[in-house]
């Protein structure tokens, strides 16, 4: 009689390897990209952006790729406990295990990466992955906003 083993063909350790090697690249590339909003306010004027868009309008150098830098300095938390420049503020939009708005929907728990995609008619979407372990509680959860920002839908 033959017995065969199974044999796994992909090694630990050189899975391990690949995958922190794909992950300092991506860091690498992302903190070439979030260096651009810390440079001072007259770094990298001109370039296509368009009134308020990215990039500034007119004059030379390099497209400017965000403005943070000119925001201001962060102010004392406020009742949210997050620290912001003057003149802005903050609200809780959803809270894991809890209903969003009116919708019903209720928010996923564990939310870690998000992105904000804008709507035809001048909203938005906040979009919102999870890793979460628990069963039928990970994945992705959506929120919509009109255009003077109250929740829609999610």
């Amino acid at each position: 009689m033959l017995i065969k083993r199974v044999v796994n063909i992909v090694d630990p350790t050189r899975r391990e390897f690949l995958r922190k090697t794909f992950a300092g690249m991506g860091w690498m590339m992302a903190g070439t990209t979030l260096s651009q909003c810390s440079r001072g306010p007259d770094a990298g004027r001109g370039g296509g952006g368009g009134a308020g868009g990215m990039g500034g309008g007119g004059g030379g150098g390099g497209a400017t790729m965000s403005n943070i830098a000119n925001l201001g300095p962060l102010q004392d938390p406020d009742d949210n406990g997050l620290r912001l420049p003057e003149g802005f503020t903050s609200r809780i939009i959803g809270r894991s295990g809890m209903a969003v708005g009116d919708s019903g929907y209720l928010w996923h728990n564990a939310p870690d990466g998000g992105a904000v995609f804008t709507t035809a008619d001048g909203g938005w979407i906040y979009v919102s992955n999870s890793e979460s372990p628990a069963l039928l509680t990970g994945g992705a959860g959506a929120m919509r906003f009109s255009a003077d920002g109250d929740i829609v839908d999610a």
